[in-house]
């Protein structure tokens, strides 16, 4: 959502910093055309996961993110765009029950490996 978000900014003129779409990772959103992250997105996506992991208060949190665009009212508006469209803030995007069946099987599978070998 980082990404989108910023792309959308970009083409609408609002980021306040002189960023390029494609170029060098300090100074662009992309550095090459398979979409590689700059440091504007990267910075933006941490700190979406240093909330939604740690539940580290943006607002108020101390980091210099060296950019003069909100990137952390950014991430903080889509942590709480995220929130208010799921059941709860400690739900974890997985691929539905499909992820945690293959999770469980396989360490299942690793058990009786490891118990075979003995």
């Amino acid at each position: 959502q980082a990404t989108l978000t910023l792309k959308k900014m970009y083409d609408d003129d609002e980021l306040l910093d002189e960023v390029a779409f494609e170029g060098p990772q300090a100074s662009s959103l992309f550095t090459d055309p398979k979409g590689h992250q700059g440091d504007i997105i990267r910075t933006t996506g941490s700190l979406v996961w240093l909330n939604a992991l740690y539940g580290v208060d943006l607002p108020t949190y101390s980091y210099d993110t060296g950019f003069n665009t909100d990137l952390k009212g950014i991430a903080q508006t889509i942590m709480d765009q995220h929130r208010s469209n799921t059941l709860s803030i400690y739900s974890v995007p997985t691929v539905g029950g499909v992820g945690l069946l293959t999770l469980g099987l396989s360490m299942l599978v690793l058990g009786l490996m490891r118990i075979a070998r003995r």
